[in-house]
């Protein structure tokens, strides 16, 4: 009763058969006192193929408690790991959600999505998010149609942004097609600006293990999409609140990285590139989706300006230079090539749109922005380099 039998053999026995209990993803939870032999007990599960680690510690006065969570070996490649987006140490579980013992830092959970925002962050990220939802809603995003999310790509039901969804249907089918080719043993993709998670939910569909992270948790155009039109039928992924910069993911995680449409928003988006390699894992590859490419500096100021200007006319408020995004720079991509091989490719987005981008742009005077797809892959042996 209180030691688990001699020698622990009760928790032996129950680390011997609990194999025939659990589901294809379910795993063990395991209380352990300080007065039991911590050693025999890990050892026990250790040798029937178990990956253990920490999850709680309580303190009395006379013991200390502790909470494992055991994972089968033949599962933990697929379980989805967890670091402080701080300092990148371990996570404790606590009862309002996960602890940095290191830092002092708590993280929750914001309607059933994991919040990892780090508390210096968030009086500016909610700034970003309220005017980022004032323009979103006013330019028709989102659906009170469930088919609206299931039907994207290839169709916008709501018919307010067709031109865009047929540009993004087109880079989708290329994305796919290359990571069958380049990619057919790859299985986990991290989701970078996921926003109502199409992207994620067409991912899990082909069969992948998903990871969607982004900062807006809106019901209509963010990551709780997927809690409003969820069915028995839908293929699940998981879901956290995150900056891209400061991520809660343990290195060498995900086979693929993807920015979907969100790299032109980040500070520097080549640091950004730089850090996140991090998580690849060997030969993994990280893919810039629909951000604008310019080969012209100027023609890219041009943009962000033309865009500050509408916004302004339309709303009539300062518009700090952040919001209107940025743009990436076909040189600056190749300065990363100490540390990734660079790869442009081209959807074949039709003559149309080639015409309605270039005629505007000669009107204009600027070079047209390019929405190349654009691969990196780490190098063997690389390091995360200052530019």
């Amino acid at each position: 009763a209180l030691y688990g039998g001699k020698e622990l053999s009760l928790l032996q026995e129950f680390a011997a058969n609990a194999h025939s209990y659990l589901t294809p993803a379910g795993f063990l939870l395991v209380i352990v006192s300080t007065d039991s032999n911590i050693d025999l007990f890990m050892k026990s599960f250790r040798e029937h193929e178990y990956d253990g680690r920490l999850m709680h510690r309580v303190k009395t006065v006379f013991e200390d408690f502790y909470v494992y969570e055991f994972i089968p070996r033949s599962q933990a490649k697929g379980k989805l790991s967890l670091a402080c987006p701080s300092c990148r140490g371990s996570l404790v579980a606590s009862e309002a959600g996960w602890m940095c013992e290191k830092e002092s830092l708590v993280f929750g959970i914001d309607n059933g999505i994991p919040d990892f925002l780090l508390p210096s962050r968030r009086d500016q990220v909610n700034r970003f998010l309220d005017l980022y939802q004032l323009v979103r809603k006013s330019e028709g995003w989102g659906s009170n149609d469930h088919e609206y999310y299931f039907s994207l790509p290839y169709n916008d039901t709501s018919r307010k942004h067709t031109a865009i969804w047929k540009i993004r249907s087109k880079t989708f089918d290329t994305f796919i097609a290359h990571c069958a080719r380049e990619h057919n043993s790859a299985k986990s993709i991290l989701d970078l600006g996921a926003g109502n998670c199409w992207l994620s939910r067409r991912l899990a569909e082909e069969g992948y293990d998903v990871t969607a992270v982004d900062i807006h948790i809106d019901e209509s155009d963010g990551l709780r999409v997927t809690q409003r039109i969820r069915t028995n039928g839908s293929v699940g992924f998981s879901c956290i609140r995150a900056e891209f910069d400061h991520l809660p993911f343990p290195e060498h995680c995900f086979d693929i990285i993807i920015f979907n449409a969100s790299l032109h928003y980040v500070r520097d988006p080549y640091l950004t590139l730089l850090d996140n390699g991090r998580l690849l894992k060997k030969g993994g590859s990280i893919y810039v989706l629909d951000s604008p490419i310019y080969r012209d500096e100027s023609s890219g100021r041009a943009m962000v300006d033309e865009r500050q200007d509408d916004l302004r006319r339309r709303f009539d408020i300062e518009i700090p230079e952040e919001f209107s995004g940025s743009f990436l720079l076909y040189d600056h991509m190749r300065l990363l090539e100490d540390t990734f091989s660079v790869e442009f490719i081209s959807p074949r987005y039709g003559l149309r749109w080639n015409v309605n981008r270039i005629l505007p742009s000669l009107l204009m005077r600027r070079e047209p922005a390019s929405f190349e797809i654009v691969r990196l892959q780490r190098k063997p042996g690389s390091h995360p380099s200052v530019l």
